[in-house]
């Protein structure tokens, strides 16, 4: 019976951690965007980065405001100008290619329209959900606690036509 309740108990606490996540961070979104400047600037004419959410969760919703907010405020400085824009999942087929997207909080089970999406556009897509990158639905994805990582997807990557320079390549782990 112990035995039992421990492994529900076990189970119970995976499920919950699974369908966890976190809001990004400063910190996350200013390691992103050195990963932007390493890749390169904007294409000219697209100087746009997608920041992509659910307006359907409020969580998503905020942390694309904040993340939009740093960028406007001056906390998150590129050495390229790019122009953020709030992208509605629901609607990322009817918007323009994005050269880059940094995906907000709680895009997890969208992983799938944001990956055709990069696919169609050639498009950069940066998380702090690593296991985004893991499952191969994400390019690059960025933790910065408690410290900070960098990780890549060589299929989603792949999929989507990016490529990084070697130097970028040797910095970071692959997946």
């Amino acid at each position: 019976m112990c035995r039992v309740l421990a492994l529900t108990t076990l189970m119970v606490g995976c499920l919950a951690f699974a369908g966890s996540s976190s809001a990004t961070t400063l910190k996350d979104v200013k390691v992103e965007v050195r990963v932007l400047d390493f890749v390169g600037g904007p294409v000219e004419g697209s100087p746009y980065l997608g920041i992509v959410y659910d307006p359907q969760n409020r969580e998503s919703l905020a942390d694309a405001q904040t993340i939009e907010s740093w960028f406007g405020n001056g906390d998150v400085k590129a050495r390229n100008a790019w122009v953020p824009v709030l992208a509605d999942v629901h609607r990322l087929g009817e918007l323009p290619g994005f050269r880059a997207a940094i995906l907000a909080d709680g895009m997890g089970g969208f992983a799938d329209v944001v990956l055709d999406y990069a696919r169609r556009y050639a498009t950069l897509t940066i998380s702090s959900d690593l296991a985004c990158v893991r499952a191969g639905k994400c390019a690059v994805g960025v933790s910065s606690l408690p410290r900070v990582e960098v990780i890549l997807s060589r299929q989603a990557s792949q999929l989507a036509g990016v490529s990084f320079p070697e130097s970028f390549r040797m910095m970071v782990t692959e997946y």
